[in-house]
């Protein structure tokens, strides 16, 4: 396996301006006497195997750095991939601007839950990322140059290189945050104003209560359990009582708007008339 380094140094032999250049040309011999596609996949993989080569330094230098190590080090290790694979050394990405003021009351930077928790899951949130826009790339590969042409795949090289930022973790823990908000705000917001008061709903209530526990004929009072049961899907097995606690949990459950209710409890009180009245 190629040093971060070497790998680094062979895709910057083909820069944008220079490759794209060469991939428009209309001889081979400006292109390694390569075809255009065969050019274009030479350079994607080279960049490819840099970027990665930088991401796996990355990494290993976070991973084994150590927990006691100065602040100074956390600032850079949020710097640092940031920077472009083939960039050059002294490039710092300017987000290290503000991880230093976020990281700067060192009271509140709690180091081991950093390198224990958050780092990993950072981790973790770039690699899927990461491999997700590899994939693409790797499938892209096997169309043509006019389809997918060099500058295209410059493109997608940048997608597949900021996927491996904390920019970019950041972003997404972020982004999961708010819509997982949101989700739980619709979800209060429905069941505030989908669901009818309780004392709305005691008609409706009384009446299955009538038809299921008020009939003296203990025959004719297990029948309408059963076939209420049914109609709720409760579970099968269950003593009369526990099965009419099951009733009432279902309906409470799957019609808490009166309307709804009182739907329910009619068709099921229709359907016990149409029962009974069959010899």
């Amino acid at each position: 396996m190629l040093a971060p380094s070497d790998s680094v140094a062979a895709a910057q032999q083909f820069k944008p301006e220079v490759s794209i250049r060469s991939f428009y040309a209309s001889a081979n011999s400006a292109r390694l006497d390569l075809s255009p596609m065969d050019y274009r996949n030479l350079v994607i993989a080279l960049y490819l195997e840099a970027i990665d080569a930088r991401f796996a330094e990355f990494r290993a230098q976070a991973g084994s750095e150590s927990r006691a190590s100065g602040l100074a080090f956390d600032i850079a290790l949020l710097g640092l991939t940031g920077a472009a694979a083939v960039a050059e050394a002294d490039e710092v990405n300017p987000f290290a601007t503000a991880a230093a003021a976020f990281l700067g009351a060192r009271s509140a930077f709690d180091k081991n839950l950093f390198y224990d928790r958050t780092l990993p899951a950072m981790f973790a949130t770039m690699e899927a990322e990461r491999a997700r826009v590899r994939t693409d790339i790797v499938r892209a590969m096997k169309k043509d140059h006019k389809t997918y042409p060099l500058p295209l795949a410059f493109g997608d090289l940048a997608a597949y290189q900021r996927a491996g930022s904390f920019e970019y973790a950041i972003a997404q823990v972020v982004n999961r945050a708010v819509e997982a908000q949101t989700e739980n705000e619709a979800i209060l917001a429905n069941a505030l104003t989908a669901c009818t008061f309780a004392e709305d709903m005691e008609a409706s209530t009384e009446t299955l209560a009538e038809l299921l526990q008020d009939e003296k004929d203990a025959t004719v009072r297990a029948r309408r359990i059963a076939l209420a049961a049914q109609e709720f899907g409760t579970p099968e097995g269950a003593t009369p009582d526990e099965t009419l606690r099951n009733i009432g949990i279902a309906l409470d459950t799957n019609y808490c708007r009166a309307k709804d209710r009182e739907a329910k409890v009619l068709d099921i009180q229709t359907k016990i008339q149409a029962m009974e009245a069959t010899p």
